[in-house]
């Protein structure tokens, strides 16, 4: 398992900058996540068992509009950062 504080989610500085310019890295970001939101409210709100897994949750910000939207009771996170 990859050592968190070896990870550049590590350095403050690396965070900021994806979370300022993840339009950039990550085109129509905003608009998917409320797409998946919208899915989860009008289709899967409704199973007890209902539950989100995000491989590669890099800053966070799809799961925290899960969790403040669409209010799923489990959600499981995945970060994985492999150096060659």
């Amino acid at each position: 398992m990859t050592n968190f504080n070896k990870t550049q989610w590590s350095e403050e500085k690396s965070v900021k900058s994806y979370i300022e310019e993840g339009g950039l890295y990550f085109p129509w970001r905003n608009e998917i996540i409320d797409l998946a939101v919208s899915y989860y409210n009008n289709f899967a709100k409704s199973s007890e068992e209902a539950s989100f897994l995000d491989l590669g949750c890099g800053d966070g910000c799809v799961n925290e509009r899960m969790l403040t939207k669409a209010k799923f009771k489990k959600i499981f996170l995945l970060m994985v950062q492999n150096k060659c």
